[in-house]
């Protein structure tokens, strides 16, 4: 993970433990621990924890399939979880024009999010 995929907010992990990357400056944090933070990997636990719920379901020739979304956004954001080969993939579809990105961490969906829709991701206990 380099630091400039990270801002303010982004959630990491620590000594085990889940971090919020809050109030101090991202390469300050990089620079004072020697860079031991690592990107907490994505899941459908956190998938569920961040406000998406599994729309549908169904297989396709790369395997079994479920579909998440957030209710408010569903129409501009969406995301793929490929369960016999555990990948998450962001779909947009406009137009002609169709792109799938592979999302492997938590970071990248929060900025990602952000950078599509101009709001945070909100952590759900």
């Amino acid at each position: 993970m380099k630091a400039n995929e990270l801002r303010i907010g982004n959630l990491l992990e620590h000594d085990g433990m889940v971090v919020v990357a809050d109030g101090v400056s991202i390469l300050d944090i990089w620079s004072a621990t020697g860079n031991d933070y690592e990107p907490t990997p994505l899941t459908t636990d956190w998938l569920k924890r961040l406000g998406f719920d599994q729309e549908s379901s169904g297989s396709s020739k790369d395997g079994w399939w479920q579909s998440y979304g957030i209710e408010e956004t569903t129409d501009k954001f969406g995301l793929q979880y490929i369960l016999d080969i555990e990948k998450f993939e962001f779909y947009y579809d406009v137009g002609s024009f169709q792109q799938e990105l592979e999302i492997k961490h938590v970071h990248q969906l929060q900025n990602l999010y952000f950078a599509i829709t101009g709001e945070e991701l909100t952590l759900n206990n």
